[in-house]
């Protein structure tokens, strides 16, 4: 009797051990993808911002 349940925690402990280890991998991916993501963004800021200060130099040099 007390090696069936011996057997029954160890798969037990198994199932468990696989559950933390999928939750740890959805969590990481979920975290480096918000974290590229947010890179993305930042990049596109910086790019509109060099757009309007080029556009508005032209708008200057168009005026002079």
């Amino acid at each position: 009797m007390s090696v069936l349940f011996s057997v029954f925690m160890l798969l037990i402990d198994v199932l468990v051990s696989f559950i933390q280890a999928y939750v740890f991998t959805m969590l990481s991916t979920v975290f480096i993808g918000l974290a590229q993501e947010e890179e993305h963004e930042e990049e596109a800021k910086h790019a509109a911002r060099e757009e309007r200060r080029e556009a508005a130099a032209e708008l200057k040099a168009r005026a002079s």
